[in-house]
């Protein structure tokens, strides 16, 4: 079947169509079409007529200003995630999520790295009482750190149990130790029935929990990952893997991710000092001691101009995710040193606001009056401060 060459209708001709439709019109100027608009719009043939589609078009999805990743624990649990934590016995997986647990739920830092404050659900599935309790209190406990024991009446035998997803829904972050328990009469190798696994896991995250579950090696020794199918790993959003190695006749804990779907690398190195009641573990993730000093007392200023010329460029607050990235291209440290320089100048040089799902930043006092960037005098600057480029 041959299509007839279609002209492009205006813009104004189409906001009829979509009222007429009852429809959301694509945003423009009032006169045309926004980015990406010169490509033909083509239609299936025998199209039925929709009330109300489901989908959304992609140009009015490009209205929208890019949403942040938040993270509950910086670069390591997205919100709203699905997350396998595989390792063998001995590495302290549980030890370590605990701690973890228990940062997310007093939004306090783990080892320099921040973490968004949240009621977390520890599902414990395996362990005596006697030993989960005595690690509670060697982590610490928090008002705002719920724990489920495989003891209780009425603990959730399946991932779908209403108790679980009513819980799904009070709590930012639950933690599955470990999956194993949940997997009863299922085979871990059959791709059909981790597939049904990870999308029960799936509708946990729904109302914006994020899911990490503890899983198991593979029997053979000389492999690593997660045990069983593929398919595991492929309906996740993260597969981490936690191995224990030896430096310098020191325990050391090594955290990869052999699938993330997120930009950051959440590749951990951590040290672990042993004391009577509990592990101490120490992030020494590319340990720099010159640049940890530069965080604590570097020079806010260009940071401050970058926030500056940046909401001046959008037309708007830019986001955590942008100033991040112009900055680390600008030389101006890691996102690490960065997210602290955020921190640091909150309240003084610029205010963090939230928007939506993202944080976004206001100087307090704008550095310059809003010209043309050739017309900005750095006269009264220091030769000593970083230049941005077109400075």
């Amino acid at each position: 079947m041959r299509t007839a060459e279609m002209k492009r209708p205006n813009y104004s001709a189409v906001v009829e169509l979509c009222r007429r439709n009852a429809l959301d019109a694509p945003s423009g100027d009032g006169g045309s079409f926004p980015q990406h608009s010169d490509t033909k719009r083509i239609a299936g043939p025998n199209l039925p007529e929709i009330k109300k589609p489901l989908w959304r078009n992609s140009m009015e999805l490009l209205a929208e200003p890019p949403v942040d990743t938040v993270y509950l624990l910086e670069a390591v649990i997205p919100a709203s995630a699905v997350i396998l934590l595989s390792g063998r016995e001995g590495v302290m997986k549980s030890w370590l999520v605990l701690e973890w647990a228990q940062a997310v739920a007093e939004g306090r830092e783990w080892n320099g790295r921040p973490c968004e404050a949240g009621a977390v659900l520890y599902v414990d599935a395996e362990m005596p009482y006697p030993v989960f309790l005595s690690r509670l209190h060697a982590i610490g406990s928090s008002r705002n750190l719920n724990v489920l024991r495989w003891q209780d009446n009425g603990f959730p035998q399946r991932l779908d149990a209403p108790d679980l997803v009513q819980a799904s829904k009070a709590h930012r972050l639950i933690i599955l130790d470990t999956l194993k328990r949940y997997m009863r009469g299922l085979d871990e190798n059959s791709s059909q029935d981790m597939a049904m696994v990870t999308e029960q896991l799936r509708q946990l995250t729904k109302y914006g929990a994020t899911v990490l579950a503890l899983h198991h090696s593979p029997k053979d020794p000389s492999k690593s990952g997660y045990r069983g199918s593929t398919e595991l790993g492929a309906g996740v959003d993260i597969a981490y893997t936690l191995e224990k190695l030896s430096r310098d006749g020191r325990d050391m804990l090594q955290l990869t991710a052999s699938k993330t779907r997120y930009s950051e690398d959440p590749r951990l190195t951590i040290k672990v000092t042993r004391s009577i009641s509990r592990p101490i573990f120490e992030d020494v993730s590319g340990a720099d001691t010159t640049e940890a000093q530069f965080a604590s007392t570097a020079d806010l200023a260009p940071l401050s101009e970058l926030i500056n010329r940046s909401g001046r460029e959008l037309g708007r607050k830019p986001n955590q995710s942008e100033i991040v990235m112009k900055a680390r291209e600008l030389g101006l440290g890691s996102r690490k040193t960065l997210l602290r320089m955020l921190k640091q100048g909150e309240g003084t040089r610029w205010n963090a606001l939230t928007d939506g799902r993202s944080l976004v930043y206001e100087c307090i006092v704008p550095l310059f009056p809003p010209l043309g960037p050739e017309q900005v005098d750095n006269s009264d600057r220091s030769d000593s401060t970083p230049k941005l480029e077109g400075s």
